[in-house]
């Protein structure tokens, strides 16, 4: 068993839209085209998408108001095919008059030449620099090629000139937010509110969307809740709420949401893929990989729906299968944050350690800011093959690269409890808890500490709190119980190694705790089952050494399968230095050698092994309280007499 932790696979189905009916999705929105007698704007050359052919409502004068617009100047709807060519004349014609490029770059606009059109913009603002409208259509060219920066420095000048004006406002909170300035952004769209009652339709959802940036949810679902009140069928803000609902872990809450949004709009794929997320975060794996399935069905070049099942793959032990997502992810999106590094865990989870050393290294390299994640987990896998100076260092590196992720701290802390430095494993444990002190994970393993201290009170209170924090994790339960035995809580005990089993926690651990709580309870027939289910070869030493501890030295030990206590104890010592690569066990592996071979009747032998453990124990700076009992125990074979341990 170990308590090195991997960085959590992010849950990068957690999918939240800004909105499908963003006014920047696609292309600029005004088209130029013509009005027919019926009332409706058509092209003569073809469009874009025809699904943004907008529709005429009003005709006012000298302006029309098309659907999913404001009012557009008529003097705009020219021909498409012509568009181009009319602007080429009237700037001839007259060079100087702004709005004329400003025009010709709507034309290039709406054909989709973004360079010309910003270019244009960029002239009619040299020659009318007091037109805010040139500002604005360049700034949202910029916010769609997610040049933010100078989209704020437009918007910002739209502002100055337009002040009392909505747009300039709301757009800017675009750039901020995608800046991550979300103080500023949730001014900015505050502000675009309270000018225009209209921009409310994208305000609370923008506002939504930074509220929850900034970690304020409530606020966030009272803005999603507002917006479905003035537009009760917007499918994009019940999927938002619904992530919202599902993080706060209001489960019907949200698969209502979901369900909702999927109702209005049945080809809409988010709000599928979040729904599966939620079944996978309630373990019905089932309907997650249904409702993932169908979100890869609506869209299949989307990269993150592959990214979430290869989430789900690697959650459900399928690691090739999640290899083949996670590459899919990266084919469709080469830079997806997460897909690179979920497919270095679903190696190291297959054992295929360097792929996955390759992929971690990959990646924190492509990306500088999230580098401590990888170097975390690539020393975790160096630890797999006990290569503890190359993890170390790793973890160092993860420390550098972010001085709060707790993870490396804890990490590091396990590597000097595994070698008994308790103070400097007490050091980085409580480091790990000044940063995240609500990690259950980091309190049980700083309870490890007082553990081998001896302070079980200590300890005990430590895992209590932890258990509160965290009840279903599988790691802390065992912990939990291993403590409890030293209190004597072995039927409490039992329960919590059967707890962790139904958890799907690694088995060999857990079977030995509880079969050393079985043996306590004088219930031999079922602590010798959990032995024998737990013992496999290297990977198993620690079974074998406890195995023969039982054996040689518990009054009232059955032995139905014959097993040899000195043979298990030498196989558990060979098991051991093979696996880790060391050239030494742990003192307590001598230990029980030592009282496998009086068990026997070898009583020299068991004396010299002993005061080799004497030895050791010394230099592995162990509990003056446990020299004292290998002494005692030296003793009593020095004198022929077997250890039996009827505490």
């Amino acid at each position: 068993m170990t308590a090195l932790l991997l960085t959590a696979l992010l849950a990068g189905q957690a999918e939240m839209e800004w909105t499908r009916k963003h006014v920047m999705a696609k292309t600029e929105p005004v088209k130029t085209g013509r009005i027919g007698t019926d009332g409706k704007l058509t092209f003569d050359g073809p469009t874009l998408d025809p699904n943004e052919v907008f529709v005429v409502l009003k005709d006012e004068g000298d302006a029309v108001q098309l659907t999913g617009f404001g009012y557009v100047a008529k003097a705009d709807l020219i021909a498409t095919d012509d568009a181009v060519g009319e602007f080429d004349r009237r700037i001839k014609a007259d060079p100087k008059a702004g709005v004329n490029y400003g025009r010709r770059g709507l034309a290039y606009h709406s054909l989709g030449d973004h360079d010309r059109a910003v270019a244009d913009y960029g002239r009619a603002i040299a020659l009318d620099a007091d037109n805010p409208r040139w500002y604005a259509k360049r700034g949202r060219l910029h916010l769609f090629h997610a040049r933010h920066q100078k989209a704020a420095a437009d918007f910002t000048v739209v502002i100055r000139l337009q002040p009392k004006a909505a747009e300039g406002y709301f757009y800017r909170a675009c750039a901020y937010q995608e800046l991550g300035e979300y103080d500023k952004g949730l001014a900015d769209v505050t502000a675009a509110i309270e000018r225009n009652p209209q921009v409310a339709s994208q305000g609370y959802l923008l506002r939504a969307i930074l509220w929850k940036a900034k970690g304020d949810e409530d606020k966030a679902i009272a803005d999603y809740t507002k917006q479905l009140e003035l537009f009760p069928k917007d499918e994009v803000a019940l999927n938002n709420r619904g992530l919202l609902w599902r993080d706060k872990q209001e489960w019907d809450k949200a698969l209502k949401d979901f369900a909702a949004s999927i109702a209005l709009a049945p080809k809409y794929n988010l709000p599928y893929m979040n729904r599966g997320g939620l079944w996978q975060a309630k373990r019905d794996y089932e309907r997650a990989l249904t409702d993932i399935n169908r979100a890869i069905d609506l869209d299949p070049n989307y990269a993150e729906a592959y990214y979430a099942r290869g989430h789900l793959a690697a959650e459900t032990k399928d690691y090739s299968k999640a290899v083949e997502d996670y590459t899919e992810a990266l084919r469709l999106d080469p830079q997806h944050p997460n897909a690179l590094y979920g497919r270095g865990n679903a190696y190291k989870s297959a054992e295929d350690y360097r792929r996955a050393i390759n992929d971690y290294t990959a990646d924190a390299r492509r990306q500088p800011k999230q580098a401590a994640r990888c170097f975390n987990n690539r020393g975790h896998t160096y630890m797999q093959f006990h290569d503890v100076d190359r993890a170390m260092a790793d973890y160092g590196r993860a420390i550098e690269a972010d001085p709060a992720y707790g993870l490396a701290y804890h990490n590091r802390g396990y590597v000097w409890l595994e070698r008994y430095d308790l103070d400097r494993a007490q050091a980085e444990f409580d480091q790990a808890l000044r940063i995240d002190p609500k990690s259950g994970t980091f309190l049980a393993d700083r309870a490890r500490v007082d553990y081998f201290r001896k302070d079980f009170d200590a300890a005990l209170a430590r895992m209590e709190q932890a258990r509160k924090i965290d009840p279903d994790n599988a790691e802390t339960i065992i912990v939990h119980a291993i403590m409890r035995c030293e209190k004597k809580q072995f039927a409490e005990s039992v329960a919590d190694c059967t707890a962790a089993l139904k958890l799907d926690y690694g088995t060999l651990g857990v079977l030995v705790v509880r079969a050393n709580s079985y043996a306590k309870l004088k219930e031999h027939k079922k602590a010798v089952e959990d032995y024998e289910a737990a013992y496999v070869p290297v990977r198993g030493h620690y079974v074998a050494q406890q195995y023969a501890w039982y054996l040689a030295t518990t009054v009232g030990a059955i032995n139905p399968n014959g097993r040899d206590p000195v043979e298990l104890a030498v196989k558990a010592l060979e098991w051991y230095v093979k696996l880790h690569r060391k050239p030494d066990a742990p003192w307590v592996y001598h230990d029980t050698s030592a009282a496998a071979h009086a068990a026997a009747g070898k009583y020299d032998d068991a004396v010299t092994i002993q005061k080799k453990t004497l030895g050791l124990a010394k230099a592995q700076k162990a509990h003056p309280d446990d020299v004292k009992a290998i002494e005692a125990r030296l003793k009593l074979y020095e004198d022929g007499k077997p250890y039996r341990d009827d505490k």
